[in-house]
């Protein structure tokens, strides 16, 4: 019964029931982020978003309660970007490291970069957030000499 499940839901040609991809990719740059995001929405397309404290920007696949609605063709991309130069500037302003053992911007022998975090967790799940494609955070990226 199982194996009939399965072969009834899954789509080899879309893999729109992938459930337990795992990504968790730091990096820096926008070509960067953007190759990242491709590999997250490989299974599934964005169609809402929400903004947790704890866990950053979450796309989600389909609405969650208290989530917004992205409008069809929204490029989720750009808009994911924006929020994370947005939130970086608060970040450095305040001086707030999202990896509490990193040394402070600028202060060790090697340098950080200002850098990104697309991520999820256990069974593609973000949280509490069952619909979860990814998490977005601001990152230091170290640079050794």
């Amino acid at each position: 019964m199982y194996q009939k499940a399965w072969k009834r839901d899954w789509n080899h040609k879309t893999k729109e029931c992938a459930d337990n991809l795992h990504i968790d990719i730091r990096a820096e740059t926008k070509a960067n982020f953007e190759k990242a995001l491709q590999i997250a929405f490989s299974f599934h397309t964005v169609r809402a978003y929400d903004i947790d404290k704890e866990k950053g920007l979450v796309l989600l696949w389909s609405i969650e309660p208290g989530s917004l609605k992205f409008p069809d063709s929204y490029n989720v991309t750009e808009f994911a970007w924006k929020w994370l130069q947005e939130e970086w500037d608060e970040k450095l302003e305040n001086r707030v490291a999202c990896d509490p053992e990193a040394p402070a911007y600028g202060s060790s022998d090697v340098w950080d970069e200002k850098g990104f975090r697309v991520y999820n967790e256990r069974w593609g799940h973000v949280g509490n957030y069952s619909y979860a494609v990814c998490a977005i955070q601001p990152a230091f990226i170290w640079i050794g000499k």
